[in-house]
């Protein structure tokens, strides 16, 4: 459960540092982490983290059976990699997208493990 929590904010964290959010890269330059600025680190530790966050939502679909937060957390993936060069906008709106398809993820993991049925899968 502590992936699923974890690889959202990584991914989070270090596409807004990509981005340029100012907090961010002031906060890193404060506690020493500066060399993190450069975008050569950046980037392969942002695909390095949507990685890990596909991984944890396809992994747990084998529990849940429902394939929507995967397809939800592939699509903004992708969006939020691709915006990161032309509308920053549209990035941060697929890091919002991939931070919700974890919260979807673990709210039907949590659902699995009490036994409670989907309602899509009741009959």
């Amino acid at each position: 459960m502590l992936k699923q929590i974890i690889s959202p904010t990584g991914s989070a964290i270090s596409g807004a540092c990509c981005l340029g959010f100012t907090p961010f890269l002031a906060g890193l330059s404060s506690i020493g982490a500066g060399f993190l600025i450069n975008d050569l680190v950046l980037i392969p530790l942002f695909v390095l983290f949507l990685g890990i966050t596909l991984w944890g939502l396809r992994k747990s679909r084998r529990h849940h059976g429902r394939n929507g937060p995967f397809v939800l957390g592939l699509v903004a993936s992708l969006v939020a990699f691709a915006a990161l060069w032309f509308l920053v906008p549209l990035a941060y709106a697929g890091l919002a997208a991939l931070v919700a398809a974890s919260a979807w993820d673990i709210v039907l993991l949590r659902r699995y493990e009490r036994g409670i049925p989907c309602p899509e899968k009741q009959s």
